[in-house]
């Protein structure tokens, strides 16, 4: 007993390494400009709704027009208390709630008596699972709302299934599953699905209450998406769109032939192979199928889009809840009783073989991103006095167009479209200032900036007020004659736009 305590210490100091050295990265990455986009806007999504705006940003006019994120808004206490250090907390939410599952998976293992090779390899599965450092690494991005979700999920079916104790785990509990269901409309109809499952396997009425709740946060939810749109806004009816056209044009055989199938065939062929498997061998269980069939449903939503993989917020989490459906299931005991765990530790060890075996492209992976850390840092640290200069130039309550990979050094307040949008591209013509990044000699960004030179609107419609050897600021002089500016007055507000 005393050997087992000792070897669920070393789990979970494994486990916060690991934890540590995707923070460190992904903490360097924030710090030398390699995070674009959505981390962002995440962050402004919070700012402006303080500032009275509510969910407003400058790159689709408002995030609740394409999704409901009602659970993010429950951050806007921290992002007062953090204010423009708030990013620093959203690149760690996924690794943090990585940590979270680790430490409730490895209190669910140790209420079992399990031997201890077997607790060994089922804590190893979840501790090196597949896509375990591009998936929290979150890209280019460096966080969604999506991509801990299925983390999320697992502590649910964890807790749900006792692991925890007395009223204060009720209330978690109670908590992570509201949480979840107002994450996202997505997760609301994972949450319908993940109820019905239990409810008609365990004929339990709570479960049935759980999936009518989950059924009316998902309406809520479109409510408040059809009632926040914008002609800005693209909405989930662009992947039913992407998904008809591709059977429209390619027929059924699309399901088969789609740059980014054989990935998905690959892994869903893995993941029911092994959790078959697990439960002809034991008893079974209500709550893996639930988180099983959760995973299947997630990853179903957006496979025929263009960008989707598994180690992206798409994917990511339909792996974690598949990985968790195989620990819950696993733990169950055998149905022959005289061979107990022996067949289960055989499968398990295969899924934790193919897992450890898929460390080593994603180790040299993140490698490289040290080097591009390490080549953006040099840059950074050349040019961001002059950034600082220019920032002077730029009124904050305006909007600026620059080059998304600089936003990280104007979380503190300002308001920024990622050129070419509010200025060539939706919502165009919004931004009142452009920063031109310029080419300092040698000294060049990582990625190429999309505004290096001013182009022809910028040239057009915007004088030059400020430059020095690194960055150049352009104000609006004259508006577009394009829409857009005023239909974005119409439904965000005139100040939104600082007027």
């Amino acid at each position: 007993m005393y050997m087992k305590q000792q070897i669920k210490y070393l789990l979970i100091l494994i486990l916060l390494g690991i934890f540590a050295w995707i923070s460190i990265i992904k903490i360097q990455a924030l710090n030398n400009w390699l995070f674009s986009s959505d981390l962002y806007s995440y962050d402004t999504l919070l700012q402006e709704t303080l500032k009275g705006n509510f969910a407003v940003e400058y790159t689709y006019a408002t995030l609740f027009g394409d999704h409901a994120y009602f659970s993010f808004l429950l951050f806007l206490p921290i992002k007062i208390f953090l204010a423009k250090n708030f990013v620093y907390l959203l690149v760690l939410i996924t690794p943090i709630c990585y940590v979270a599952c680790g430490i409730t998976i490895i209190k669910y293992l140790g209420r079992h008596n399990l031997p201890v090779i077997y607790l060994i390899v089922l804590v190893l599965c979840y501790l090196f699972h597949l896509e375990l450092f591009i998936g929290n690494y979150e890209g280019l991005y460096g966080f969604h709302v999506d991509t801990a979700s299925g983390y999320l999920l697992v502590i649910i079916a964890i807790l749900m299934i006792g692991a925890g104790k007395g009223k204060g785990f009720k209330y978690i509990e109670l908590f992570l599953i509201l949480f979840f269901l107002f994450m996202k409309e997505e997760m609301a109809i994972i949450g319908v699905v993940y109820f019905s499952i239990l409810w008609m396997t365990t004929k339990q009425k709570k479960y049935l209450m759980w999936g009518l709740i989950a059924c009316a946060i998902f309406l809520i939810e479109l409510g408040a998406i059809h009632y926040f749109k914008t002609p800005f806004n693209r909405g989930n009816g662009i992947i039913l769109q992407g998904f008809y056209t591709n059977l429209r044009e390619h027929g059924i055989t699309f399901l088969f032939t789609a740059p980014s199938i054989k990935q998905f065939w690959n892994y869903i062929f893995l993941f029911v192979g092994i959790y078959g498997l697990l439960v002809y061998f034991n008893k079974f269980n209500p709550f893996a199928l639930a988180l099983f069939v959760s995973g299947i449903i997630k990853t179903s939503f957006s496979f025929s889009i263009g960008d989707y993989t598994f180690n992206t917020w798409h994917g990511f989490p339909a792996l974690i809840m598949f990985t968790g459906a195989i620990i819950i299931q696993a733990t169950e005991p055998s149905k022959a009783k005289f061979i107990k765990y022996k067949l289960s530790i055989i499968c398990t060890s295969v899924f934790f073989i193919i897992s450890a075996v898929s460390l080593n492209p994603q180790y040299k992976q993140l490698c490289s991103t040290r080097g591009c850390i390490h080549y953006n840092r040099n840059y950074r640290q050349i040019v961001e006095n002059d950034l600082k200069v220019a920032k002077l130039f730029i009124e904050k309550n305006k909007v600026v167009a620059l080059n998304t990979f600089v936003t990280k050094e104007f979380t503190d307040g300002y308001r920024y479209s990622f050129f070419s949008r509010g200025v060539d591209m939706l919502p165009s013509g919004i931004a009142d200032y452009v920063l031109v990044d310029k080419e300092n000699g040698e000294v060049k960004p990582l990625s190429k900036s999309p505004i290096f030179e001013p182009t022809q609107t910028v040239l057009n419609e915007f004088v030059l007020t400020f430059q020095n050897s690194s960055f150049a600021v352009y104000k609006r002089i004259k508006h577009s004659l394009l829409p857009d500016r005023q239909w974005f007055i119409d439904y965000c507000g005139k100040k939104s736009l600082g007027e």
